[in-house]
């Protein structure tokens, strides 16, 4: 990523570190252990938080597999 991002390329994730940090703390893990993997991953330039209403998401293909 970061040889990338040094030649001037754009990178648009999914999911990045703040998306595996949330997933697995809310799974009850040690906040500060969850953060660990993501020590030295540059920072992001532009964080996008979609909501949508717990009835919508449970209308989507696959919602609580």
């Amino acid at each position: 990523m970061r040889a990338l991002l040094q030649t001037g390329v754009t990178l648009i994730a999914d999911r990045y570190a703040y998306s595996g940090v949330a997933y697995s703390e809310s799974k009850g893990l040690d906040l500060t252990w969850c953060q660990r993997p993501d020590v030295g991953l540059p920072a992001p330039d532009l964080v996008v938080y979609l909501d949508m209403p717990p009835d919508a998401a449970a209308q989507r293909v696959g919602y609580g597999a």
